[in-house]
């Protein structure tokens, strides 16, 4: 008697299974949604304010993005994304554009570099959407 409720209970099970969801993650890039990267900000701000300001106020009262806000503006790209490890560095100006080269936190590698457009603070990297890092920041 418990053999047919077992093969009933089985087939039951076996139609409802699922095939796992695979994700895939490039380690030399920078990846979010801009919903992923809006909630980010939003705990940053909930968690410490004053330190958020601290680190971006600067970015959004300057008059024009020069290397020290591109690299801000980078590192909102990098940590809005829920990356830890890995940094930027050697900022440059390369037709109205800032390159930063990323390095992912698995040495010695080199990621994709992180471009921002000097005049809009526009973000991405290679392959991807732009990113308005300054509505980003302004975001409540």
């Amino acid at each position: 008697m418990k053999l047919p409720v077992l093969a009933v209970l089985l087939a039951l099970c076996a139609g409802c299974a699922q095939q796992p969801e695979v994700i895939v993650v490039y380690p030399n890039k920078i990846e979010a949604t801009v919903a992923a990267r809006k909630a980010s900000v939003r705990d940053q701000k909930k968690k410490d304010q004053s330190r958020f300001n601290a680190e971006y106020g600067s970015v959004l009262g300057a008059k024009r993005i020069e290397a020290k806000e591109a690299m801000q503006l980078g590192y909102l790209f990098f940590y809005s994304s829920g990356s830890l490890c890995g940094y930027l560095d050697n900022p440059r100006l390369i037709d109205g554009v800032w390159q930063i080269d990323f390095f992912p936190g698995l040495p010695p590698s080199i990621g994709d570099p992180v471009f921002v457009d000097a005049r809009t603070g526009e973000i991405w990297q290679t392959t991807q959407k732009k990113v308005d890092a300054l509505a980003l920041l302004r975001y409540e």
